[in-house]
């Protein structure tokens, strides 16, 4: 049996919620870098309940980015999908012991990643 990744707890049942909010303390905003006041957020909305993608569904915003994105906000929207295609790469690339979510997911951010222009890392 694999042991424990460093999101993961002892004796506790790993959810893919409990896991995404110990990553998202460890990082800042991924738009203002702040480490305080940090919400795990859906990028891109929530699909359905338990969607199961792992660290591929969550990023890192402050509050008032994240109530902008739900709001719909046209340029919030754009930013936070833009820094939402950078964090995932990173995810990938510094956490694939952790459950990052099925295999189409991780395949679909290799491929943004493949396309970005400098590797977006």
């Amino acid at each position: 049996m694999k042991p424990p990744g460093p999101y993961l707890s002892k004796g506790r049942k790993p959810t893919v919620k409990r896991r995404n909010v110990r990553l998202a303390s460890d990082h800042g905003c991924i738009l203002t870098g702040r480490p305080d006041g940090i919400d795990s957020a859906h990028v891109p909305y929530r699909q359905s309940e338990g969607a199961g993608w792992g660290l591929l569904e969550f990023v890192p915003l402050t509050r008032h980015w994240h109530e902008l994105y739900d709001a719909g906000d046209a340029w919030a929207v754009e930013l936070v999908n833009h820094g939402a295609l950078m964090y995932y790469v990173h995810v990938l690339h510094k956490y694939p012991q952790e459950y990052l979510g099925p295999e189409w997911r991780i395949e679909e951010v290799r491929s943004w990643e493949l396309s970005t222009p400098h590797g977006a890392h």
